[in-house]
């Protein structure tokens, strides 16, 4: 507005002198006194400035094309080993070794039983597209969400090495539902999205991201004790968050790729919640690892990680609710008499990104992808 006025008043000054020009010097100040009082002064600013309503604007891949390899290359000596990897739909593998296709836990998984004595390549490889997409609400209740997926709001388990129950999502859980319940709700409404939002700022104001080389990841419970956990950790306590408030939620594992040379490929693992009412609802993409921490990186954070589905995530298998999704987490079996094989993981992954976009944020909370030369327009009509 500063802009706009200060170009008006070189005008009024050459003017002045005539009664015209005092005439217009009045009424505008009378304007500006009747904005004020009238309350439209905000509609004036709003026109005048046309940020007024945003709050705030960050540049993202919108689409990318990626090459995406996974595996393990493995040196058998005097016994068999395991190998089982998913294999999402239009991937590729490797040969060699005795190949079984089976489903596990609603997923397309590839299993080779390798016994020959030698050195071979187990790997899964696939291509393809993302696309930068943004959820809106369903404006469901927790209720309507949790009855159009009852067996998204349970228990989950995965039986280790010596035959025992390893827990890793705990609704059931007494601390957890209670912080569940307290958060969900101070929400108010009982809005699946709006709860599923203030467990994830709670989340990242209460825990820090931490690297973590344990295959196995840590239970919900311990890594609310701890305050912190990788990927996985985060994921779980957060999914045990939403389903102990009533509200559906899985996680997805797969690879993040980038254009970091030191690490071009990253196993990654996020989450979805159920937000609507049976047959009219979506999954929502919520990305828990990250900072955190502070307002500024709250703010950011939930603007571009909540219900935002980002073009360098590659989805590879999806959680069914059931105690096999978590099979996921011990691919490898190996038995042997006395040479014990040598299994090293193979990575390999690029991706090119084709566009950018401007995620816009408003002062109200809606978000839209704008084209990256997008520029909100100033508009000098009240109508």
């Amino acid at each position: 507005m500063r802009r706009i006025l200060s170009g008006m008043n070189g005008s009024l000054r050459r003017r002045c002198g005539t009664p015209i020009g005092r005439t217009a010097a009045i009424l505008l100040f009378s304007l500006a006194v009747l904005l004020s009082f009238s309350g439209c002064l905000d509609s004036f600013q709003k026109i005048a400035n046309p940020y007024y309503d945003i709050d705030a604007v960050y540049s993202l891949d919108s689409k990318t094309s990626y090459f995406l390899k996974y595996g393990y290359s493995v040196t058998n000596y005097d016994g068999t080993v395991n190998i089982t990897l998913p294999l999402p739909k239009g991937a590729a593998h490797s040969a060699g070794g005795k190949v079984e296709y089976i489903t596990v836990a609603g997923n397309p998984v590839i299993r080779w039983t390798f016994s020959e004595e030698g050195t071979k390549e187990f790997s899964v490889s696939v291509s393809g597209a993302g696309t930068l997409g943004i959820f809106k609400p369903k404006n469901a209740t927790i209720h309507e969400a949790g009855a159009a997926h009852p067996e998204y709001l349970k228990d989950q388990h995965l039986i280790n090495g010596k035959g025992e129950s390893c827990w890793l999502i705990m609704p059931s859980n007494l601390q957890i539902k209670s912080a569940a319940l307290g958060i969900a709700g101070a929400a108010g409404n009982g809005n699946a999205f709006t709860a599923a939002k203030s467990i994830f700022k709670w989340l990242k104001e209460s825990t820090r991201y931490e690297f973590s080389s344990d295959p196995i990841p840590k239970s919900a419970v311990r890594t609310l004790a701890a305050g912190g956990g990788d990927c996985d950790d985060l994921s779980f306590l957060y999914i045990s968050l939403c389903r102990a408030a009533g509200i559906p939620a899985r996680f997805v594992t797969g690879y993040v790729l980038s254009n970091d040379t030191a690490h071009p490929v990253e196993p990654h693992a996020w989450v979805e919640f159920y937000d609507g009412a049976v047959g009219a609802g979506q999954w929502v993409p919520v990305e828990v690892a990250g900072s955190g921490g502070g307002a500024e990186a709250l703010k950011s954070e939930t603007d571009t990680h909540f219900a935002v589905r980002h073009p360098d995530h590659v989805a590879v298998f999806t959680d069914d609710g059931s105690n096999a999704s978590m099979s996921i987490y011990s691919g490898i079996e190996s038995r042997y008499h006395e040479n014990k094989p040598v299994i090293e993981q193979l990575l390999e992954g690029t991706i090119e990104t084709l566009s950018a976009a401007k995620l816009v944020v408003y002062k109200d909370g809606r978000r839209e992808i704008k084209p990256m030369d997008w520029e909100p327009k100033v508009s000098f009509s009240f109508w």
